[in-house]
This record gives structure tokens, C-alpha cells and sequence, in this order.
């Protein structure tokens, strides 16, 4: 299992002459790294390091969960319910994910993963090795179709869209706007919603093994 914490956001109010324009900057939400020297440390979306020398585990950044519907088992299959316990999606599913941002990911007999609706209707005609829950517009998917350009992790948005090419060999939900994913040659990165690597967020770190739970990637 994938251990979080929660972390508060920073906002940072900045006036100008003709407007009052509000950014949210997050600097306060810490992804785990260790450095090349095994110092476990944190990063922040801005990419600036913290160091701690009283660390001994980093968690990763946890994210808040509110479901839309309940999902149910009826012998062995799995579907859905609302707050008031009434059948919305009949229980036909090996397995479901959280209904949460309007989907959910679906599993139908020993076949591949897709997304639906509460009309049972498919996000995207395209289904994938895996899926994850929907989490800031965005869901975390992986396939390994070389007829479809996929090699790996990627992301989809709420309309089907991939924004972010399957091409990770690992990677974790948005928090914040802000992922942190493990390309093909084994070095790992903190991405915003866009795909574009934190600047500085790299240079001379790695994530090392066993200092954050991976078994859910």
C-alpha cells in the first residue's frame, strides 16, 4: 500500500497596479527524494530541496477523496450505489475503481480496463492494461500497446484525452499539480499537468528503493 500524509497548499497574493491577480503557488506540498549521497530528502513543486536530517521515511503527498457513488458486490461482481443505497451501475463488474469527478475505471470479464459514466456510457472508446481514479481532471493510466505508440504510464483528461504520452515506467497521481514519474531510462522526475519537467527538480537526485511504497505503480 502507498502511505500519503497531507500537507497544506500555500497561496501567495501578489497586487498589481490595474488588478488584483491571485496565484496558488504550492510550495508547501513535499515530494519524497533521496540524494546520490542516500540523504533522504523532500522537493516542492517549485523544485526547491529540503533536507532533514531527522527524516527516516518520506511519504508521498496524499490527496483528498470524495466519492460520487458506493460501489457494491453481488456474488463476486461489483457495481454501484448512491448516498441513499440505490442501484445505479448493476453489479456485472470484476472490478471497480472510486467513482469520483463523474468516472470510474471498470474491469468486465478478465478483459482490459476502461472508464464509465453513471449512464454506464465509456469515457473513451480506447481500454488500457490498467487504470486509477480520476484526481484533479486527471487519471493516471498504463498500457503497453507498441501499435498504439503506448509504452507505459500516462495520464488522460475528463474527456478522453491523452495530455500526457503513455511512456513511464512508473508514475503517481497528480497532487497539487504536480506528479512524480520514472522515465525509461530510470530517472525520476516531478511533472506538472502539461508533462513539463520542474526545472532544477532533478539535477544530481534519484529516488532510491524502499524509501516510498511502489507496489500500487
Amino acid at each position: 500500500m502507498e502511505k500519503f500524509m497531507f500537507i497544506k497548499v500555500g497561496l501567495i497574493i501578489i497586487w498589481c497596479s490595474t488588478a488584483a491577480i491571485i496565484f496558488a503557488q504550492d510550495t508547501t506540498t513535499f515530494f519524497p527524494w533521496v540524494n546520490d549521497n542516500g540523504q533522504l530528502c523532500q522537493i516542492n513543486s517549485a523544485g526547491t530541496i529540503q533536507y532533514n536530517k531527522t527524516l527516516t521515511e518520506i511519504k508521498y503527498p496524499s490527496y483528498s477523496i470524495e466519492k460520487q457513488l458506493e460501489a457494491y458486490d453481488n456474488n463476486g461482481l461489483h457495481g454501484f450505489k448512491d448516498k441513499n443505497g440505490i442501484v445505479v451501475i448493476e453489479a456485472g463488474y470484476e472490478q471497480v475503481g472510486n467513482f469520483q469527478e463523474n468516472f470510474a475505471w471498470v474491469k468486465l470479464d478478465h478483459k482490459r480496463f476502461y472508464y464509465l459514466d453513471k449512464n454506464e456510457k465509456p469515457l473513451i472508446d480506447f481500454t488500457f492494461d490498467r487504470c486509477f481514479d480520476f484526481q484533479n481532471g486527471a487519471a493516471r493510466v498504463f498500457d503497453k500497446s507498441p501499435s498504439n505508440g503506448h509504452n507505459g504510464f500516462g495520464y488522460i483528461d475528463a474527456k478522453g484525452e491523452i495530455i500526457i504520452p503513455l511512456q513511464y515506467k512508473k508514475a503517481f497521481d497528480f497532487v497539487n499539480g504536480h506528479a512524480l514519474v520514472k522515465d525509461q531510462n530510470n530517472d525520476w522526475w516531478l511533472i506538472n499537468q502539461q508533462g513539463e519537467k520542474v526545472q532544477g527538480s532533478c539535477e544530481g537526485l534519484s529516488v532510491k528503493k524502499n524509501i516510498f511504497s511502489l507496489e500500487n505503480n
